[in-house]
């Protein structure tokens, strides 16, 4: 079987996976799963089958980011976020403009603190979106 035959038979199963209500993640995994199947044969597409995913798994972004999303959440659970946010804020209202610039300066101290722009976003704009 040609790899492109092998390659539009894949996308046609996994839309049809998806057609029928199976989650994506499920789809593409059984989608994968059987093309490897198909074009190695059992023994080598066992292999990746157990392999790829534990090899992904440990890779140091897939490690990072949801421990920086968790960091976030419970800054923001905590409520020091909000202490960050209104100790900016004292310093800085006074100045034409402050609430934006507090917005900013509290991003960046709060994205310095986590290293991740996507739990600053999370965690920042559900305090900073009702002050603006």
């Amino acid at each position: 079987m040609s790899l492109t035959l092998a390659g539009i038979i894949g996308v046609v199963a996994m839309l049809v996976l998806l057609l029928l209500g199976v989650p994506i993640a499920f789809a593409m995994a059984l989608t994968g799963a059987v093309g490897l199947w198909i074009l190695e044969g059992p023994g080598p597409a066992m292999a990746h089958t157990l392999l790829i995913p534990w090899a992904e798994g440990r890779s140091f972004v897939f490690v990072t980011i949801p421990l920086f999303v968790l960091m976030g959440q419970l800054v923001f659970r905590t409520g020091l976020a909000s202490d960050l946010y209104d100790g900016v804020r004292t310093w800085i209202s006074k100045v034409p403009g402050g609430m934006a610039i507090t917005s900013v300066v509290a991003c960046g101290a709060f994205g310095a603190v986590t290293g991740s722009s996507i739990a600053t976003v999370a965690t920042m704009g559900a305090i900073v979106m009702p002050e603006m």
